[in-house]
This record gives C-alpha cells, sequence and structure tokens, in this order.
C-alpha cells in the first residue's frame, strides 16, 4: 500500500470514528474533537500529497 492508499483509508477510518463517537456523545465531547483534529492533519497532508502530484504530472 502506498502513501496515497493509507492516507485515503486513515481518512475514512477517522471519519467514521468520529461520526460514531459524536453520535454517542456530542460533537463536542473531548473524544470527537481529538478525533477531528487528527482527521484536519491527515486530510491537509493527503490534500498537499495531490498538490505535489499535480506539479509532477504538469
Amino acid at each position: 500500500m502506498d502513501m496515497h492508499e493509507y492516507l485515503q483509508k486513515r481518512i475514512e477510518y477517522l471519519r467514521r470514528k468520529m461520526m460514531q463517537i459524536a453520535t454517542h456523545k456530542g460533537l463536542t465531547d473531548t473524544e470527537s474533537v481529538k478525533i477531528s483534529q487528527e482527521l484536519d492533519i491527515v486530510l491537509n497532508h493527503y490534500e498537499k500529497m495531490k498538490k505535489q502530484a499535480n506539479k509532477h504530472s504538469m
């Protein structure tokens, strides 16, 4: 599995986990916020990788 695939799987996992926790504990629960922050970091990294790949393919 390459980094691109890994990040996609991690994003999906974190989204599912965040929704489950938010459903049971609420969006402002510490655990929900922590997962949301991690998801933001992973999404930002994924977007940077996509931009770099697009630059190299031009």
